[in-house]
């Protein structure tokens, strides 16, 4: 069985509660007084009661990496400190450990203890899939749950601003007309202007502690969920150390599987926020794009677009504002999570996956902004095969993806993303359009540099060339 329950406690507040424990000359625990706890704490928390000292180095350093590596459960590791020599002597009882040491103890025979951990694992199956199916629900409705918090505090913060800048516009309107009327004011009103000055200072003031506490609000839901995240791979990681070979069935095997392909999710979206900037700047740079959806050979209302890889959905977010029906999918249940909670038509889905579930010529336009370097060649053809499908005649397919032509991209900035796989050169991306039966191919420039001169004509073709060239560009083309 797995003892691990969600604890949300500061590390101050776990200190705490442990030296609480210890002053009281508390001797009498059960499982759950250590298993509620994790990693560094977990190990501290043992040592401190059963042993009635402060955790050693090699002792930290020998137990985290049994704890980490799956070697050892958590309940194996207080075992083994609860039967050891110095353990013995303190003699602290602990409810429901007997049993557990009767079958650490089992375990560790030759070929009886296979068999009886096996028929142990049968038995805990169904309980372990359960906990794990609960653990997952309850971390979506979280995840969903801070991402609504922070666009509402967002546009509350927002609207506050903008009623601030509206009131302080007034005001510096009726102070520059009160200005001009100045000798004809008295005393009594010269002062009310100053009092209307510090109290607009003060509701200032007060916007600014509201944003503050907005950017509170978003840090805490990032760590938040960093921390669901980890307790959720904490569990898998369990699970899968304490089931013998070939006892999961293979439904069961891709739940667990499924599972952890999320576990870098809250990574993503904070690598998302860091290089490639903020929302509003993406939907500004986007909209390069719309000229290629409105001149399409179809009726505004009959245009349906896709976006795979949608990430944030800014481009989604664009075409709905100019009143196109567009849908978008991804892998990351955060990003996907935000975007429904602003109201966009966005999916947890894998791109293959979707593609393959759609009707012949039943899309207007697909779209992927860097996606295509992140997926390997048999994937990115087979996506290129599914995007020809589906797309009516006359539709088109957009695919934007970092320059390699660039150097400084193709040396550096390309694998600033740990996920990237390799760079694609803008002839080869049009080729495999081609290749794959698109007509009318091209590639765009994105965000082309300006011309340097550098007094000197062999450098200066050399830097515009290979140093100052556009960083992105896209690849489309036409069924």
């Amino acid at each position: 069985m797995i003892e691990s329950n969600i604890n949300f406690l500061s590390v101050e507040e776990i200190m705490t509660e442990i030296k609480e424990n210890i002053s009281k000359g508390k001797k009498h625990y059960t499982l759950s007084d250590f298993t509620k706890y994790h990693d560094v704490e977990f190990i501290t928390n043992i040592y401190k009661i059963i042993l009635g000292r402060e955790v050693d180095k090699a002792g930290m350093d020998t137990f985290l990496r049994l704890l980490h590596s799956g070697e050892m459960s958590k309940i194996e590791i207080l075992i083994s400190i609860h039967l050891s020599k110095e353990g013995k002597e303190h003699n602290i009882q602990i409810s429901g450990l007997k049993s557990r040491t009767f079958l650490f103890i089992l375990y560790r025979k030759p070929i009886i203890g296979y068999i009886a951990k096996t028929i142990v694992t049968l038995f805990t199956i169904p309980r372990l899939l359960k906990r794990l199916n609960q653990y997952e629900s309850y971390t979506d409705l979280q995840a969903s749950i801070a991402s609504k918090n922070i666009v509402l505090v967002k546009e509350i913060i927002d609207t506050k601003a903008e009623r601030s800048e509206l009131e302080s516009k007034a005001e510096r309107s009726e102070l520059e007309s009160k200005a001009e009327r100045s000798e004809l004011e008295s005393k009594a009103e010269r002062s009310e202007l100053e009092s209307k000055a510090e109290r607009s200072e003060l509701e200032s003031k007060a916007e600014r502690s509201e944003f503050e506490l907005y950017l509170h609000t978003v840090d805490y839901a990032k760590e938040y969920m960093k921390l669901s995240q980890k307790n959720m791979q904490s569990l898998i990681d369990e699970v899968k150390q304490r089931l013998p070979d070939k006892v999961l069935n293979e439904k069961e095997l891709l739940s667990i599987t499924e599972e952890e392909k999320h576990r870098f999710d809250t990574f993503y979206v904070e690598f998302e926020d860091k290089f490639r900037g903020s929302r509003a700047e993406i939907k500004k740079r986007v909209e390069v794009y719309l000229p290629y959806i409105e001149n399409l050979p179809f009726t505004k209302e009959d245009i349906i677009a896709l976006d795979v890889g949608c990430g944030r959905g800014e481009w989604i977010e664009l075409l709905s504002d100019n009143g196109y029906c567009a849908k978008g999918i991804d892998l990351n249940r955060i990003m996907v999570s935000t975007s429904k909670s602003l109201g966009l038509d966005v999916e947890k889905y894998d791109v293959i996956e979707y593609l393959k579930s759609l009707k012949d010529e039943s899309l207007s336009m697909i779209t992927g902004f860097h996606i295509i370097e992140h997926l390997p060649f048999e994937v990115l053809m087979t996506m290129y095969a599914e995007t020809y499908r589906v797309l009516k005649v006359g539709g088109v397919a957009i695919f934007e993806t970092p320059n390699p032509e660039n150097l400084i991209v193709g040396a550096c900035n390309f694998y600033t993303d740990p996920t990237h796989i390799n760079p694609i050169p803008p002839h080869t991306a049009e080729f495999l359009l081609q290749s794959n039966q698109f007509r009318d191919t091209k590639c765009f420039n994105i965000k082309t540099m300006p011309k340097v001169d550098l007094n000197n004509p062999i450098m200066t073709d050399f830097y515009n060339e290979w140093i100052n060239k556009y960083p992105d560009y896209s690849v489309i083309g036409y069924k």
